[in-house]
């Protein structure tokens, strides 16, 4: 079994600074294993005794939705090709909105002319010690019945830390976006490289100086270079030589 280190970002001071958010770690699920709900058939032909099935899912993670999504779209009076995002209620202050929420409106930075990305930060950062993918999934096995569609991605924890982001392409404009805190917002998956049937078993880190560097360090690249995954190799000569050491491991009162 394979260790995989996770941070919240929000114990990290100097995170929220270079983030521009400010936020507290007490509102954050800690990433849940999936395991699905047994069923009272006993026989070895239901698909999820399928070999294939339950590698898939024996790696799966929940991350839950820290606060309440209640949003909409609205047209822009001024411009007909942008969209204005506004919350519906008032379980969520209109500032914690602003810090967690990123609506991406500029037509050359969209897959489909005038629909519109939107992004909720998300407070996970994952650590490996040798190879690892993650996959950031749909909540495939959860009715979420959203307007549009969870845009997936994966890269190598062992070379990269970035944290994870909800985002979304907003397919019907006119139909509002509802995900109730400690809903499921999306899924991570973790393969292993050179194994990649492997059990994975996640430990939370501490926020503290061999933890943020290596997030700190892959901020921005995005902007400098055409794609950042070129720098995987440079990362990798930059990192620690492991992150999961009993120094790094997170105990309550950290």
């Amino acid at each position: 079994m394979i260790k995989i280190g996770w941070l919240n970002t929000y114990d990290s001071a100097e995170l929220h600074v270079s983030d521009g958010q400010i936020n507290s770690p007490f509102v954050t699920y800690e990433p849940e294993k999936y395991h699905r709900k047994p069923t009272n058939k006993n026989t070895r032909f239901l698909f999820t005794n399928c070999p294939a099935f339950t590698q898939f899912n024996q790696n799966l993670y929940v991350i839950r939705a820290p606060i309440d999504i209640n949003l909409k779209l609205q047209p822009n009076p001024e411009n007909i090709n942008v969209y204005d995002c506004f919350p519906i209620g008032e379980k969520v202050h209109p500032l914690a909105y602003q810090k967690m929420l990123i609506v991406e409106n500029d037509p050359n930075n969209q897959a489909d002319f005038g629909v519109p990305h939107v992004q909720i930060k998300t407070p996970y950062v994952f650590y490996a010690d040798v190879p690892v993918t993650v996959q950031l999934l749909p909540a495939i096995y959860h009715d979420q019945n959203l307007p549009g569609n969870v845009i997936t991605g994966e890269f190598d924890i062992h070379a990269w830390q970035r944290s994870i982001n909800f985002a979304f392409e907003w397919k019907q404009q006119g139909k509002p976006l509802h995900i109730m805190r400690g809903d499921p917002l999306y899924y991570v998956k973790f393969i292993v490289h050179n194994k990649p049937n492997e059990k994975v078993r996640l430990v939370r880190l501490k926020a503290n100086s061999n933890t943020v560097k290596p997030v700190l360090r892959a901020q921005g690249t995005a902007h400098m270079v055409i794609k950042s995954f070129d720098l995987f190799d440079v990362a990798r000569k930059w990192r620690a030589p492991k992150f999961i050491t009993k120094e790094n491991i997170w105990n309550p009162g950290d």
